[in-house]
């Protein structure tokens, strides 16, 4: 289920488990794998060429700047096809009771070298707070958020924190209680805000269009209600977890 207000901005997804939605995410899980081997292959023989060839020349050579360029291709497509494998995780569901601690750790292991390298990451997490999620599948979820606030800013603030919801409170919320993981960045704020589940769509020049969708995905399986909210400045993205 996706939901969105354009009096606040604000764009709900969640959405039941059921059976139709298990056969859904088997094919998608099978779509995935299959791209993502296919893509695995090429481009281990791609790079270990690359890299024989650049080898044997010296590092002025255009040859070897135009093979460094093409290598850098080739670990971009990696990454593709390792955010294409993450659907496969989501063709089973084992939700078990997790810190929410060690499923950011985990979402920040994750994340690319690259990412952190000028964002100012600002994370104030309650290392009491436990739910009961899938921790492969909501780990991947937000790294996914995180990588799309650091691309969102570059050289901005990404915020992490955690709190908890009652159930009947009039924040938003699952029955039993939540955990809220906020991600919240400095960039420009949702941009064509109806299409950020379409897969392989992006506003970034560095984004793959599959972080969102494998969210929503995620959200879906799990039992739980992601947020997606423009603020005064940037976008933040609250995760509702079933609280342990």
């Amino acid at each position: 289920m996706v939901s969105s207000s354009s009096t606040d901005q604000r764009y709900v997804v969640g959405l039941c488990h059921s059976d139709s939605r298990d056969q859904c995410f088997e094919k998608i899980a099978q779509f995935s794998k299959g791209i993502a081997h296919e893509l695995n292959n090429t481009l281990q023989g791609l790079g270990i060429g690359f890299e024989l060839v650049k080898g044997s020349l010296e590092p002025e050579s255009p040859t070897f700047t135009y093979l460094s360029l093409m290598s850098e291709a080739t670990q971009r497509l990696n990454f593709l096809a390792n955010r294409l494998r993450a659907f496969d995780t989501l063709k089973e569901w084992q939700p078990t009771r997790v810190s929410v601690q060690t499923l950011i750790d985990s979402a920040f292991h994750e994340l690319t070298p690259d990412l952190s390298e000028t964002v100012d990451w600002n994370t104030v997490i309650d290392t009491k707070h436990e739910a009961m999620v899938d921790p492969r599948h909501m780990s991947l979820a937000l790294a996914a958020a995180l990588t799309n606030a650091a691309e969102a800013c570059p050289e901005g603030c990404v915020k992490t924190k955690t709190r908890i919801t009652k159930s009947g409170s009039r924040d938003l919320s699952i029955e039993g209680g939540a955990v809220v993981v906020s991600i919240t960045d400095s960039g420009p704020g949702l941009q064509h805000a109806e299409r950020i589940f379409q897969p392989f769509y992006s506003t970034k020049g560095k984004g793959r269009g599959l972080g969102l969708p494998f969210i929503q995905a995620a959200c879906m399986r799990n039992k739980t209600i992601t947020v997606f909210q423009n603020m005064s400045s940037g976008t933040r993205v609250d995760f509702y977890l079933p609280r342990f």
